[in-house]
């Protein structure tokens, strides 16, 4: 039977861009980890959009922590890149508000895909102290990939409160 369980901040990590993967039906190629928001991609992946996963700033509640349990109150980045040419020049029309590779409407996207969800682990456990909330979004914004190609780009935080398994069961090359 599945419970609330406490767990490890990298299986929480797992889980956001399993949802988003599983919510918006995009694959490895097209969701994928980072550890910058500012990051830009090499070589942009197919599809018509892709989003890099970052962890944010966090804290850890004062009263919330016990020998080998702690909460932690997180922020996960998600950082959506649409390449799009269909706007004349000095115009972002489609860019914005292209109903499939619109910065506006992917935002969209990526709000219903975490809002209110209350994340499982592969064994159907739940483990967030609440559902995901959207903290803040910021501007959508015109980029360079390193390769000269102009690329839209817009960031959302999520947060994601959780409790810590923090006990020691770890092997002497410092595995669970």
């Amino acid at each position: 039977m599945a419970s609330r369980i406490d767990i490890d901040q990298s299986t929480v990590l797992e889980r956001v861009v399993a949802q988003l993967r599983s919510a918006l039906n995009l694959g490895e190629r097209q969701v994928y980890e980072t550890l910058d928001t500012n990051y830009l991609p090499r070589i942009p992946t197919g599809g018509a959009f892709f989003l890099a996963v970052s962890a944010a700033d966090s804290t850890f509640p004062e009263g919330e922590q016990t020998p080998g349990n702690l909460t932690e109150d997180w922020g996960v980045f998600v950082t959506a890149y649409t390449r799009i040419k269909l706007d004349s020049t000095d115009r972002d029309e489609k860019t914005l508000r292209d109903a499939s590779r619109g910065l506006l409407s992917i935002k969209r996207k990526i709000l219903a895909a975490l809002v209110g969800q209350d994340l499982t682990t592969e064994d159907g456990d739940t483990f967030l102290r609440q559902t995901l909330f959207a903290r803040s979004c910021g501007r959508p914004e015109a980029k360079e990939m390193p390769n000269k190609v102009p690329i839209g780009v817009i960031t959302l935080e999520f947060g994601v409160s959780f409790d810590w398994d923090v006990g020691l069961d770890f092997d002497a090359d410092g595995e669970e």
